[in-house]
């Protein structure tokens, strides 16, 4: 299994972790929903996102620069070497960035923050973006695009 496919692999894991917890706590119900997304929702997303990019790189079969994270969306990705094209995953991939169900996983990370009506004031806890069914979704959309590629690259 390569650097990058494992890596994936325990990003994803890990941010399922979160979602259990995350969804437990919600049946427990001791501690209101919406502060329950305001401490889970930001963990998750780094989780996913971080997932996403370590799965770009197993999908171009290249390797980040020593120390460096991995990419963000497909722009990010380091160049390919010479005489090798763009595959059509990292296509369709680029497609769910823009107007797929990636989009709104990065579109969510600066919705879940806590306002302030002034600066001396605590954080007002309102709408605070996607809820959890949302990151639900995202997780279980981002992993079965990760099965169906890895079967279709593998066969190559």
């Amino acid at each position: 299994m390569s650097d990058a496919r494992s890596r994936a692999n325990q990003s994803l894991y890990l941010g399922n972790i979160l979602l259990r917890a995350w969804r437990q706590n919600l049946l427990e119900e001791d501690i209101p929903a919406s502060t329950l997304q305001l401490a889970f929702h930001p963990a998750v997303v780094q989780h996913l996102q971080a997932a996403y990019g370590w799965f770009l790189l197993e999908v171009a079969d290249v390797e980040s620069s020593p120390g460096a994270g991995p990419p963000r969306c497909v722009d990010e990705l380091p160049a390919l070497p010479e005489g090798r094209a763009q595959c059509a995953e990292l296509r369709e991939l680029q497609g769910h960035e823009r107007a797929g169900f990636l989009a709104p996983l990065e579109q969510s990370r600066s919705e879940v923050a806590p306002r302030r009506n002034n600066a001396n004031a605590l954080p007002i806890v309102g709408n605070a973006g996607p809820d959890i069914a949302d990151v639900e979704v995202w997780a279980r959309d981002f992993a079965g695009i990760c099965e169906r590629m890895r079967n279709s690259l593998d066969e190559c």
